[in-house]
């Protein structure tokens, strides 16, 4: 766990935070609860499972479910973590189309994407220090490891934002 804290903690400092604390959720999954805090101000929550570290870059708060019941097809609310807006807009990415071929005026488009600098930074810091940062699918398509998107069992993809749950052992990426 010391790898782990020290790690989440340098990428807390160097994004303006003064205390990392870690809390121990599930000893039989080695599942703790990160937090970046700046003052009583939190910055951002993460978890680390099995020596991997997992940051919410989302602007909103991500529930993940309990893994082991999930095999079973039940779908329980195991943990949450807060969202970090600010970190969210910097982790952005935007799909723009690009003409590939044109037949009798009709355009066939591919999908290329407009990435910002910071969150290219926030990519680079997070690739140093063996940190995932959890995003959209967009971001996890643009940026690439280890950039991730969560993933959600099919029963929850269209419940609503209140009922939806991810896996905590499961993430979309694409790797470069």
């Amino acid at each position: 766990m010391t790898d782990v804290l020290k790690r989440f903690y340098e990428f807390c400092k160097r994004l303006g935070g003064t205390n990392a604390t870690a809390e121990l959720k599930s000893p039989q999954h080695d599942l703790y609860i990160l937090t970046c805090k700046s003052g009583d101000k939190v910055l951002f929550q993460g978890f680390s499972m099995k020596g991997e570290i997992f940051v919410n870059l989302t602007p909103h708060k991500m529930t993940f479910l309990n893994p082991d019941l999930a095999k079973e097809g039940k779908y329980v609310k195991w943990f949450e973590l807060e969202g970090a807006p600010e970190l969210a807009k910097k982790l952005s990415a935007k799909m723009l189309e690009k003409v590939v071929s044109e037949k009798s005026g009709i355009e066939f488009v591919d999908f290329v994407y407009d990435i910002t600098p910071e969150g290219e930074e926030l990519r680079n810091l997070a690739t140093e220090l063996g940190i995932h940062l959890i995003s959209s699918i967009i971001s996890a398509d643009a940026y690439g490891y280890p950039v991730v998107s969560p993933v959600l069992p099919p029963e929850l993809m269209r419940a609503p934002p209140e009922k939806k749950m991810a896996y905590p052992n499961k993430f979309h990426t694409k790797m470069k």
